[in-house]
């Protein structure tokens, strides 16, 4: 698994430093989209799941997420299964109350902190701190 790998490496790099690898917190940055489609989210995420599958460091996480990754030409290539394989390891994306779980599994598997990253570079990402604010952050445990 992708988190149980992140950990592992490091535990390594700490201790080759000699140091306490429980002063480092393990932190995903996580791209965010909400919609209340999770279709709608997942193509919305295409183009970034296929800059994933382009990348060889990031493609390495991928696999170690147990995917099979596909040689694509171009994000449209991408099976709809795959996308969904990707966005799921990748990030939240679609419906609150999904990102909601997805975040509570990666906190039972060891995330300390994650990074929430918009799409929207220059703009107050309104219906990511709404759907924070009055779904996810509130119902968190």
């Amino acid at each position: 698994e992708m988190i149980a790998e992140a950990r592992r490496r490091l535990q390594d790099a700490a201790h080759r430093a000699n140091r306490q690898p429980d002063r480092f917190p393990l932190i995903f940055a996580m791209p965010v989209l909400i919609h209340e489609d999770l279709r709608v989210a997942r193509e919305r995420a295409r183009r970034r799941c296929f800059a994933w599958l382009q990348m060889p460091s990031r493609a390495f996480w991928l696999r170690h997420a147990g995917l099979d990754l596909p040689k694509v030409e171009r994000p449209e290539d991408i099976p709809v299964e795959t996308l969904g394989k990707v966005c799921d390891a990748i990030g939240l994306f679609g419906p609150a109350e999904r990102c909601l779980e997805q975040l509570q599994q990666m906190a039972q598997s060891g995330v300390d902190h994650i990074f929430c990253l918009s799409p929207a570079l220059f703009e107050m990402p309104e219906d990511i701190v709404r759907a924070f604010g009055q779904v996810i952050m509130p119902r968190f445990k």
